[in-house]
């Protein structure tokens, strides 16, 4: 008899459960008692698994982008006595938004210059030089002697 299969819907929903809070696959997958070439696996010939990681880690970040938004709007409330309560808009969480969604536009840009000289070995075996060597004499109309 085989070893039995990893994938059943108790193993299955407590890996999605980990991929739905954010978690990494290999941290997922070991908090599962399953191997990352396994979920992978598992990717691969299960469609409804498949599906179901897909929405697990697309709500996970509906939720994410979700407490962003909330952040940056906050949550100020005025009563009818003119008593304010809660906290004011972040504005660097809308701009981090910004930075990811829209990267041209609002994204930080690196620029790096780099001076000096560049150096470069290639290495190869004396057939492939000397092959290089026939194209590029075949090239100018010559030929290799010996």
């Amino acid at each position: 008899m085989g070893k039995p299969y990893k994938l059943n819907p108790e193993r299955a929903n407590k890996l999605l459960g980990f991929l739905e809070l954010g978690m990494d696959i290999n941290e997922a997958c070991a908090l599962a008692g399953i191997d990352k070439g396994t979920y992978f696996n598992w990717l691969k010939a299960d469609k409804d698994f498949n599906l179901r990681a897909g929405q697990a880690r697309a709500k996970m970040k509906a939720a994410y982008l979700a407490n962003i938004i909330r952040a940056g709007r906050g949550n100020l409330r005025t009563d009818e006595n003119g008593k304010t309560s809660g906290k004011p808009g972040d504005w660097k969480a809308d701009a981090w938004l910004l930075e990811k969604h829209f990267p041209r536009d609002f994204g930080y840009l690196a620029k790096i210059q780099l001076d000096g000289e560049v150096k470069t070995t290639i290495e190869l075996s004396n057939e492939e030089l000397t092959e290089r060597v026939k194209n590029l004499l075949k090239r100018k109309g010559k030929k290799l002697n010996g």
